[in-house]
């Protein structure tokens, strides 16, 4: 593995341990949820099994959020032709907490939503395939731009307002930087705006009004950041991973708030929230050296992912861990891997007749 792979990895891993050894250091009261969100971090270990091994991970990746995307498709038609089944179905998410099903309403607007946690990484799948879309011909551009409108489709159902809103918008931000003639998908971006804001402005203005419950929370929160912001030490420092905080909003203490990227500096400081935040954003100066590859459109992916998680706890779980390890080892990897005879000659020792790759 590259130095450099090996190093942020190094790093990323080794910010959240110290911040645990200085919470039990500065404070160490109970109750205290560190060691449970350092699981996730540890998740990160999957870079060196994927780099190592050589998985085109990516690619395998699209396909599973596929398969996912069909799932929810067909219980939408399930639920739609027999509501009977509504019921057993949220029983059966609520139950093994996988999934969210019920009515979602904005303005004139009312669907049933089929909301799986992993939804929201569907966003990667859609900005590849709509790449594939703009660059392939004949018939794997006819294969490809079904598989874009399914998962677009089935991001829509999800019916979060994250996941509605960038069903829209990653489709479109990859058609604006492969398209020929960029001043005609802006018309048509600018078109299909003024034609939503016309027959759905009752739906945005309840997506974005801050007396919505959601919304409200969210501003509330920004309150309680600031008083915490206020003392030097938490500023340079933070509280501690998985420390608790009373929030005033709903008067309780808990280790965690829906502003991901706040959190991060809750957490860790101004000093290690800055250079995490650092490692996150990383991949994302590699999207110019990339044009002419399929990574491109995987960072504008990762790029719209990580504008998902800014309102939501998305980022530092299992599912957030494994795209950010996708990306990174995606990233590092060679395109043409070494024959194990060629490394082994590079060191002096006899290679193999016919001995597979790495």
């Amino acid at each position: 593995m590259p130095p450099k792979l090996y190093s942020w990895l190094c790093v990323f891993l080794v910010i959240p341990v110290l911040s645990i050894m200085y919470y039990h250091l500065v404070d160490g009261r109970v109750p205290y949820d560190g060691f449970q969100y350092l699981k996730a971090y540890l998740f990160a270990t999957i870079i060196v099994v994927i780099y190592v091994s050589r998985i085109d991970m990516a690619r395998t990746f699209y396909g599973v959020l596929t398969i996912l995307s069909v799932l929810i498709v067909v219980l939408f038609a399930v639920t739609s032709i027999s509501p009977s089944y509504i019921q057993r179905l949220y029983v059966f998410g609520f139950e093994y907490d996988c999934m969210q099903l019920g009515q979602r309403t904005y303005g004139s607007m009312r669907f049933i939503s089929i909301f799986y946690k992993t939804t929201p990484m569907i966003v990667l799948a859609i900005t590849y395939y709509v790449f594939k879309v703009m660059t392939e011909t004949g018939k794997k551009k006819t294969t490809f731009l079904f598989l874009s409108a399914l998962n677009i489709f089935a991001m829509y159902l999800a019916g979060t307002r994250n996941n509605i809103l960038m069903s829209i918008i990653a489709p479109l931000l990859v058609m604006f930087m492969y398209s020929k003639s960029k001043i005609t998908v802006r018309l048509l971006v600018m078109a299909a705006s003024v034609v939503m804001v016309m027959f759905f402005f009752d739906v945005a203005r309840d997506m974005f009004s801050a007396t919505e419950r959601s919304n409200e929370y969210k501003f509330a929160y920004l309150a309680d950041y600031g008083r915490i912001f206020l003392n030097p030490m938490q500023l340079l420092f933070g509280q501690g991973l998985g420390a608790y905080n009373y929030w005033s909003v709903h008067g309780s203490e808990t280790a965690i708030t829906e502003l991901t990227f706040f959190e991060l500096f809750r957490n860790y400081g101004f000093v290690g929230g800055a250079i995490l935040l650092g490692l996150i954003l990383s991949p994302l100066r590699e999207i110019r050296s990339n044009v002419k590859s399929a990574k491109q459109p995987m960072l504008l992916g990762y790029g719209c992912y990580l504008v998902m998680s800014f309102s939501n706890p998305l980022f530092f779980s299992s599912s957030g861990i494994l795209v950010l390890s996708i990306v990174m080892s995606s990233l590092f990897m060679e395109d043409k891997p070494a024959k194990v005879g060629s490394a082994r000659a590079a060191v002096g020792i006899p290679g193999v007749p016919g001995a597979p790759r790495y």
